[in-house]
């Protein structure tokens, strides 16, 4: 059984949409992340701040989201997708050039610049990759599309994982070697040796008295 129409395979904005999508969530969607390694584990923000740091960004999202409609009747959608991956890297090397030692206040403006670019391209793509599919299909084409952002976003976020994680990692053995050595002593069985006793018309044999120490 296809859970994909013949028709709907052979539109190519659909696929158009699809690879789009993939590409962003590989490059300028993974910078949440990276953000939030940023705020809690590079400046020791607690969860509350780091929360409230994302602020400019989400606006800067939902502004750049809204905005979309009316940039594509005028430049169209394949602009309008240059456009904010344009943006996402501009302000992803603004993030890059003032993280390391810098404050949150110049961090501001690479956020408001990649927001709305991150606005711009996820409405942009969604609306790429539905123009023309027929009506009744819409719903399997966003699936289509979910499909590739999350399997996309998963193997970034992955590999992301493996390059940034190690050298926090490797911090476990030693952790675990000081939780062996800070654990009590588990109770052992010690057991010693009680001479026979004469028996009635038998043989003797010796036997153990045990106690837990």
């Amino acid at each position: 059984m296809n859970l994909i129409d013949a028709g709907l395979r052979r539109v190519r904005t659909l696929w158009t949409g699809a690879g789009v999508t993939a590409l962003y969530m590989a490059s300028a969607g993974s910078s949440y992340y990276l953000l939030t390694l940023l705020l809690q584990h590079q400046w020791h923000y607690g969860a509350r701040e780091a929360g409230f740091g994302f602020l400019p960004l989400a606006a800067a999202v939902s502004a750049g989201s809204a905005v979309v409609g009316g940039l594509a009747r005028r430049c169209g959608l394949t602009r309008v997708l240059v456009i904010g991956f344009a943006l996402c890297a501009g302000g992803l090397a603004w993030l890059a050039a003032t993280a390391p030692g810098g404050s949150y206040v110049l961090l501001v403006t690479g956020l408001v610049v990649s927001g709305i670019g991150n606005g711009l391209v996820f409405a942009a793509m969604f609306l790429l990759g539905t123009r023309d599919v027929r009506s009744g299909d819409e719903g399997t084409a966003g699936g289509v599309l979910a499909t590739s952002q999350y399997l996309s976003s998963t193997v970034a976020l992955a590999l992301l994982t493996v390059l940034i994680g190690p050298e926090r990692d490797s911090r476990l053995p030693t952790r675990l070697s000081g939780l062996e050595r800070d654990r009590p002593d588990r109770p052992r069985l010690r057991c010693r040796a009680r001479s026979p006793r004469p028996q009635r018309a038998a043989v003797a044999s010796p036997s153990a008295r045990c106690r837990l120490t």
